[in-house]
């Protein structure tokens, strides 16, 4: 038959700057892949892709490249890609690859929609960011909204190590910045 022309999408959509394993499923260099079980859900966000290493820390939303398979999912793992269905039933989806599918597409693939999310929720962070900060709402609303980004208490400081603004900051952490400052102002 020859080549035949395709719209197949190029890149992941991610949900919210985080694609999804749905959103990698997606990509071209896996049109031939096939997900075990066939039911399982692919609405699980990915941060990072790594290789199989039993020796290596955890990595948390991973998708994790294991050529031969895996008898047991690593802590954090969402997914496996692997050249051979599992023997045995995992407790993540195992993306299989055929056999003679070349693992440089899949990998660059991956890492580029994976990268990409990153990239997409850091310019999405700096825009939300350069509101308040135009607006002329100060410090604290930045601080607020850096808060609200990133899901934890944040402290805004000044070259002087000045506490600018914080968000929910008790006692014992504005001590712990205070005691951390002294010790800074001192080693300069």
């Amino acid at each position: 038959l020859g080549d035949v022309a395709t719209r197949a999408q190029t890149t992941a959509a991610h949900v919210g700057g985080v694609p999804t394993l749905a959103d990698l499923m997606a990509l071209p260099a896996v049109a031939s892949a096939r997900v075990v079980p066939r039911d399982a859900s692919l609405n699980v966000a990915v941060r990072t892709l790594v290789p199989w290493d039993p020796g290596a820390p955890e990595a948390a939303d991973a998708v994790v490249i294991a050529p031969d398979g895996l008898t047991e999912v690593p802590v954090g793992c969402v997914a496996v890609v692997s050249r051979r269905a599992p023997d045995i039933e995992l407790d993540v989806p195992v993306i299989v690859i055929g056999a003679d599918e070349p693992w440089g597409p899949v990998i660059a693939a991956f890492a580029g929609a994976i990268g990409s999310g990153a990239a997409a929720a850091a310019t999405s962070a700096r825009r939300a960011l350069r509101g308040p900060l135009l607006a002329g709402e100060g410090f604290p609303a930045i601080a607020r909204l850096a808060g609200e980004l990133l899901g934890c208490t944040v402290a805004v400081v000044d070259p002087y190590l000045d506490l600018l603004a914080g968000t929910d900051l008790d006692g014992q952490q504005e001590a712990v910045l205070d005691r951390a400052f002294e010790q800074a102002r001192e080693a300069d």
